[in-house]
C-alpha cells in the first residue's frame, strides 16, 4: 500500500481568516439586492459610506491573508487607533499589555493623508427606482450630519417624533388613521455616525395605495413638524424616549466605550 505522510499543520490564523471571510461572504450574499445600498449609492456618492460591500465579492472571496497583513501595516497605526477599556481595571494593570502588543505600530509617513473625500453640498435631489422583487416599499433618505455635529441632537429628536414608535406621527397618523402605511421604519446614521450620514424613513403602502400617495403623506407630515406648534406631552414624550435610550447605553458596557470613542471623549 503506498505509504501517505502527515497531512501539513493548518495554521490557525489562516483558518480564523478563512472563516471570517466565509461568515462575510455568506452574509453579504443573503442579503441580495437592497434598496439602502442603492440609496446610499445615491446619497452618497464616492463616499465610504455610499459604497456597497456585495459590489466587491469577488475580490472579498480572493482575499489573502497576505493581503490582510499589508492593510493591516498599512491602517494599524498610532493615528488610526483609539483603545477605550470600560470595566473595574487600573491603568496600573492594563497600560503594560497595550503597550506590549499595540507599543511597537510603526508611526504614520509624513506624507500620507487620511482625510476622506467630502460629500458635495449642492448634489440636489436624487431619485432610484428599482425592481428588487417582493412588495412595494418607499425609501426616502436625507443627509445628516455627523453625531459630534451641534445640529445632530435636535435632528435626533425631529426623527424620535416622526418615527419613534407606536405613539410617534408617522405609525400614529399614516398606520392607524389613515390606513396608508403598514409598515413604519425610521432610522437614523446609517451607515454609520461618525462621518456625516442618513436618515432613512422606509414605509410599506397599504392594499389599493401607489408609492406617490404614500410619498406625499410622509412629506406633508415633515411639513406639519415644521409649520406646526408642537404639544407639550408629545415633545416631552419625545426627550424622554431619547433619554431612556441614553441611560441604556451607559448601562451596556460595550455601548458605554462606543459612545466615548464616537465623542473623542
Amino acid at each position: 500500500m503506498p505509504h501517505r505522510g502527515p497531512a501539513p499543520p493548518i495554521d490557525p490564523a489562516e483558518l480564523d481568516r478563512s472563516e471570517a471571510r466565509a461568515d462575510l461572504v455568506a452574509e453579504l450574499r443573503a442579503q441580495g439586492a437592497q434598496g439602502l445600498a442603492l440609496l446610499r449609492g445615491a446619497a452618497l456618492p464616492g463616499h465610504p459610506y455610499g459604497r456597497d460591500l456585495a459590489d466587491h465579492l469577488p475580490s472579498l472571496e480572493a482575499l489573502r491573508w497576505s493581503d490582510l497583513r499589508a492593510l493591516a501595516r498599512r491602517t494599524l497605526r498610532p493615528d488610526h487607533l483609539m483603545v477605550i477599556i470600560v470595566g473595574g481595571l487600573s491603568l496600573d494593570s492594563a497600560l503594560p499589555p497595550l503597550e506590549r502588543h499595540l507599543g511597537t505600530l510603526p508611526a504614520p509617513p509624513e506624507a500620507e493623508s487620511t482625510l476622506l473625500p467630502e460629500i458635495p453640498a449642492d448634489l440636489g435631489d436624487r431619485r432610484v427606482q428599482a425592481t428588487l422583487g417582493g412588495t412595494s416599499s418607499l425609501l426616502c433618505g436625507w443627509r445628516l450630519p455627523a453625531r459630534r455635529h451641534p445640529d445632530h441632537l435636535s435632528l435626533r429628536l425631529a426623527g424620535q417624533l416622526l418615527g419613534g414608535g407606536r405613539t410617534a406621527r408617522l405609525e400614529s397618523r399614516l398606520v392607524r388613521q389613515k390606513a396608508l402605511v403598514q409598515q413604519v421604519d425610521l432610522r437614523m446614521d446609517l451607515p454609520g455616525c461618525r462621518l456625516p450620514g442618513l436618515l432613512v424613513v422606509g414605509l410599506k403602502p397599504a392594499d389599493g395605495h401607489s408609492l406617490a400617495e404614500v410619498e406625499g403623506a410622509l412629506h406633508s407630515e415633515i411639513l406639519r413638524l415644521h409649520q406646526d406648534p408642537i404639544p407639550q406631552d408629545e415633545w416631552l414624550r419625545a426627550v424622554a424616549q431619547l433619554e431612556a435610550d441614553h441611560v441604556r447605553m451607559l448601562d451596556e458596557p460595550a455601548q458605554e466605550g462606543q459612545l466615548v470613542a464616537l465623542f473623542g471623549l
